[in-house]
C-alpha cells in the first residue's frame, strides 16, 4: 500500500502488473460497462446505476450540475470528445451530451434511433451505431446515413475510428470495416461472434482491441504482421489512456489496469486462472447491487433480450426474499445474467423462464426453449468464450453448485443451488466489514 493509500494487487507479469485500484476499494463500481477519459484527465465509468467520475483520489457517482438531469442511469457506453465533451450512450438507446456543465439528450422523438456506440474520427467526424444502421451528428442533429454509405447491415451495435480513418463497425454477426476515403465496406474476416455488445480501444503501437462483452479483450486477428493478444478476462470495457496504460472494466471484479501492455504482446493470458489477490479483493468487496430483490434485477437483464427478436422472458420467486451476503449475492445475480444473455443470444428460443427459490437452499434456474447445446459446450464452454468457465468459477467461490443440463428437445436449464448457510445473513447478525 503506497503512502497515498492506494492498493495495489497484482500478479507479476514480466514488466506488467494487473492492478486494483484506489485507496477506498469499496467505491470503485464493481460491473463497470464502459469507460473513458476526458482531456481534463477525469475518467469517467458507465455503470447499470449511472456515470461514476474518478479524479485520481475518489470515485463519486456524478449528477449533472445546475439541476439537469440524464434521460436514464443504464449506461451502455462512453465516448470521451476532442472538443473536452462528453457523450453517453444509455441501455435504453437514448444519447446525452455533457458540455461545459450543461446536458443535451437525444432520444428517437428527435429522429434518432435507438443508439448503442458512438465513434469520432481524427477530424472531428461523429458517427452512431443504431438499430437502424449509422447515423452522423451534424450542426447539432442526427441524420441517417445508412444508404449513402452503402452499409450493408440492418442494424449496428458498434463503431469506431482507428487512427487512420478506417472506420469499424459490428453488426451483431460480423466485423466490417470502411477504408478511409472508401465507398464500400469490407469484410475483413474476423470470427463471428453474438455478445450483447461491444468496445474497441487502440493502443499507442497501433494495435485496435476489441472486447466481446463478457468474453475476452483482444487484439483484431485481421491486422496482418501484429500478433494476436488474448486477455481472458470476462471484460466489460476496454480503454488506453493517454500513458499508455490498458484499463479494464471486468464484469464482476471492478476495475484493472495494465501498466505495460506492450510487455503482453503476442500473449495469451487466462485472468480466470489467475488466484493471487483473489481472497484479498473478495474482503474488499461489498454488494454492487443495492438493495436485495433479485427478481426485478433479472428483469432488467431480460430487457436485453428483445434486440434482435421478441423472446417471451418471464420472472417467478417461490418463497419471500431472504438478505443475503453481499458476496453471495453479486456473485448470484452474475451468475443469472450470464444465463439470461446467453439464452437470448445464442439459444433462438422462443421462451426465457427465471425462477428464484428461497424456501429452503437458495435456487435459481433458469430456462429456455431453444435449440441446446452441445454436452462439452455445457461442461466447459466454447472454445474462445468464457462465459461459462466464469459462472462455474463464481459458483464454486461461494460453496455453490452449479448444473447445465440441455438438448434440442427441452432447450437448456442452468441451475445454480446454494446452502441457505451460506447463502442467507442470519437475522440478528450484521454483516462484518473488512478494511
Amino acid at each position: 500500500m503506497s503512502r497515498s493509500g492506494t492498493l495495489w494487487i497484482h500478479r507479476r507479469q514480466s514488466r506488467n502488473s494487473f492492478i486494483l485500484c484506489g485507496p477506498i476499494a469499496r467505491e470503485i463500481p464493481q460491473n463497470i460497462q464502459a469507460l473513458a477519459q476526458t482531456s481534463d484527465g477525469y475518467l469517467w465509468l458507465g455503470t447499470p446505476t449511472g456515470i461514476y467520475r474518478f479524479d485520481g483520489t475518489r470515485f463519486a457517482l456524478f449528477e449533472p450540475p445546475g439541476g439537469g438531469k440524464f434521460p436514464a442511469n443504464r449506461v451502455r457506453t462512453l465516448l470521451a470528445s476532442r472538443d473536452g465533451s462528453l457523450w453517453v450512450v444509455f441501455v435504453s438507446g437514448a444519447v446525452s451530451h455533457l458540455l461545459h456543465d450543461s446536458v443535451t439528450s437525444y432520444t428517437e422523438k428527435d429522429g434518432l434511433p435507438r443508439v448503442f456506440g458512438l465513434a469520432e474520427s481524427e477530424d472531428g467526424l461523429l458517427v452512431a451505431a443504431t438499430a437502424k444502421g449509422l447515423s452522423r451528428f451534424q450542426q447539432g442533429s442526427w441524420t441517417d446515413v445508412s444508404k449513402d454509405w452503402s452499409f450493408p447491415g440492418d442494424a449496428a451495435q458498434q463503431v469506431y475510428f482507428g487512427r487512420d480513418g478506417t472506420l469499424w463497425v459490428a453488426t451483431g454477426q460480423k466485423l466490417l470495416s470502411l477504408p478511409p476515403r472508401g465507398s464500400t465496406f469490407v469484410d475483413p474476416g474476423e470470427p463471428s461472434f453474438a455478445p450483447t455488445s461491444f468496445h474497441f480501444a487502440q493502443a499507442p503501437d497501433g494495435a485496435i482491441w476489441f472486447v466481446e462483452d463478457g468474453y475476452s479483450a483482444h487484439t483484431l486477428r485481421s491486422q496482418g504482421s501484429v500478433p494476436e493478444t488474448v486477455i481472458r478476462i470476462g471484460a466489460g470495457s476496454i480503454l488506453f489512456d493517454r500513458d499508455g496504460s490498458l484499463w479494464m472494466g471486468a464484469l464482476g471484479d471492478g476495475l484493472l489496469r495494465v501498466d505495460a501492455p506492450q510487455s503482453l504482446r503476442g500473449r495469451q493470458i487466462d485472468w480466470f486462472r489467475i488466484q493471487e489477490g483473489r481472497a484479498a479483493l473478495r474482503s474488499l468487496r461489498t454488494s454492487t447491487i443495492e438493495g436485495n430483490e433479485l427478481a426485478e434485477d433479472f428483469k432488467r437483464a431480460g430487457e436485453e433480450c428483445t434486440f434482435e427478436r421478441p423472446i417471451e422472458f418471464a420472472v417467478a420467486m417461490k418463497g419471500s426474499s431472504r438478505t443475503m451476503h453481499p458476496i453471495v449475492r453479486d456473485e448470484v445475480y452474475r451468475i443469472g445474467c450470464e444465463a439470461i444473455r446467453n439464452a437470448c443470444l445464442h439459444s433462438e428460443a422462443s421462451r426465457v423462464d427465471v425462477e428464484l427459490d428461497y424456501q429452503n437452499d437458495l435456487i435459481v434456474r433458469v430456462q429456455d426453449d431453444g435449440k441446446g447445446m452441445e454436452p462439452y459446450v455445457a461442461r466447459s464452454g466454447k472454445a474462445g468464450h468464457f462465459g461459462v468457465v466464469g459462472m462455474y468459477e463464481r459458483a464454486a467461490r461461494v460453496g455453490g453448485k452449479l448444473t447445465i443440463t440441455s438438448s434440442a428437445e427441452a432447450g437448456t436449464l442452468v441451475e445454480l443451488a446454494i446452502p441457505r448457510s451460506l447463502a442467507f445473513q442470519q437475522p440478528g447478525l450484521e454483516q462484518s466489514s473488512h478494511t
